[in-house]
């Protein structure tokens, strides 16, 4: 695939180069495929296949990943075309996959009238935007409330009364219950988008979970299910629950923020600064909105 340089500044990894590269008709075999990405990547799952024109695969050795660039040895040699599938992780614990073609001598075979494929269309965006939008709802009810609840609440010379305070806590498990949606909702996203939307595999689940993505989809859940125990003990008069509960709220910030591209900037502590005192504000005034 050689994608515009438009495709390239996207907010995840973008396959910039392909050798050989797609729709390219060789007159040698081929060796080596290679494949030059945007950023760097990681491995995930069976990360590049490359079928011939008779459906076998044709990998040769081990893959072989050096920051942006994934090479794969490969034996193909027979005339007609030849499909090549891809799928990475990107800096920012997103999964992207596409294919393409290539043809040695002539094009021929089942893939010699597929057109290359970038395999994340508008329903992705749509999933992966709703996903955000529910995490994000989750964190500002939760968090959010929380906070205004220790610093505008509790520090008025007026005490609360009960009713306003479990009203505020209920608000914070509705926000509890949005944190543990968008997990699962977040997986089911990137699962399709690695299948181009024709089913669930479990190998690309598994996949997923193995990667840094898993990893940081874990942290998120167990965050939400500590939170979830914070408030109860709030709720049976545990008097520093509450400021247990935001430090947990920074603690969730930093996760997601490694989780973006703010660590793969120039300055990522200084990016991952930015970012969670953003996600904070955001938290702090949506949560404040609400109450």
């Amino acid at each position: 695939m050689q994608p515009s340089v438009a495709m390239a500044m996207t907010l995840h990894a973008s396959l910039v180069r392909a050798d050989p590269a797609e729709g390219s008709l060789l007159q040698t075999p081929v060796t080596t495929l290679r494949l030059f990405f945007s950023e760097p990547v990681q491995p995930l799952g069976q990360t590049i296949t490359v079928l011939d024109p008779m459906g076998q695969p044709v990998a040769h050795g081990a893959l072989r990943i050096v920051t942006n660039q994934v090479e794969l040895p490969v034996d193909a040699r027979r005339p007609g075309s030849y499909l090549v599938n891809w799928q990475v992780m990107s800096q920012d614990s997103q999964p992207v996959s596409g294919q393409y073609i290539f043809s040695i001598k002539h094009a021929a075979g089942p893939w010699a009238t597929m057109a290359a494929q970038d395999q994340t269309g508008g329903w992705y965006l749509v999933l992966q935007a709703l996903a955000h939008l529910v995490h994000f709802v989750g964190y500002a009810l939760a968090f959010g409330v929380l906070a205004f609840l220790w610093l505008v609440v509790d520090a008025s010379a007026v005490p609360a009364s009960d009713n306003v305070q479990q009203r505020l806590l209920r608000l914070a498990h509705i926000g509890i219950l949005c944190l543990l949606l968008a997990e699962p909702l977040t997986l089911l996203t990137q699962a399709l988008t690695l299948t181009n939307g024709q089913g669930l595999r479990l190998d690309s689940i598994g996949g997923l979970l193995a990667t840094n993505f898993g990893w940081l989809l874990s942290l998120r859940l167990g965050a939400a299910l500590l939170l979830w125990s914070i408030v109860g003990a709030i709720q049976q008069g545990a008097k520093r629950g509450i400021q247990v509960a935001c430090g947990l709220g920074l603690v969730l910030a930093l996760i997601d923020s490694i989780g973006s591209h703010a660590i793969g900037a120039s300055l990522p502590w200084l990016s991952l600064l930015a970012h969670i005192g953003h996600l904070v504000a955001m938290g702090l005034w949506l949560g404040g909105c609400v109450v």
